[in-house]
């Protein structure tokens, strides 16, 4: 019985450090998206820059994350985000009212939709290919589990 515990505990201090990386270094990214945000004009051709850094921040703590659909579920949440704001550009301003131009005009400016796309995308496939390796090997240790207990 004390055999387990004490194995069982460099596993804990190893995902301990392991979701302490994370949390940091996605902190870390979104304080520089942050910041470049207000350093970075509108007019200019790196303005998608701070939105693929904030979108970075997000990979340290999906990777750590065992579950398959929760990298779906991001992935398909920021691929819609990035369908929002590309429709966001096709609505004509007349069709608005007059209240909702000054966020329309922002998020135009501010938040290009290629990289919410681009990445959406990449995690949903990444998170699709994790689903089905996984299903595959708890197919075969359910096979191997009934082949040995038969």
């Amino acid at each position: 019985m004390e055999e387990t515990a004490t194995a069982e505990q460099p596993k804990k201090k190893e995902q301990s450090r392991a979701n302490k990386i994370a949390g940091w270094s996605a902190c870390g990214l979104w304080i520089l998206s942050i910041v470049l945000s207000f350093c970075i004009p509108p007019t200019s051709p790196l303005i998608w820059v701070p939105d693929t850094i904030l979108l970075l921040g997000f990979f340290p703590l999906i990777w750590i994350c065992p579950w398959s659909l929760i990298w779906i579920a991001w992935g398909v949440l920021t691929t819609f985000i990035g369908w929002f704001l590309l429709l966001l550009l096709c609505i004509p301003d007349s069709s608005l009212p007059a209240q909702s131009l000054d966020i329309k005009h922002h998020l135009a400016e501010y938040h290009i939709c290629w990289p919410w796309q681009i990445l959406g995308v990449i995690v949903t496939v990444c998170g699709t290919i994790r689903l089905i390796i996984n299903t595959i090997k708890l197919i075969k240790t359910k096979k191997s589990a009934q082949q040995s207990g038969a």
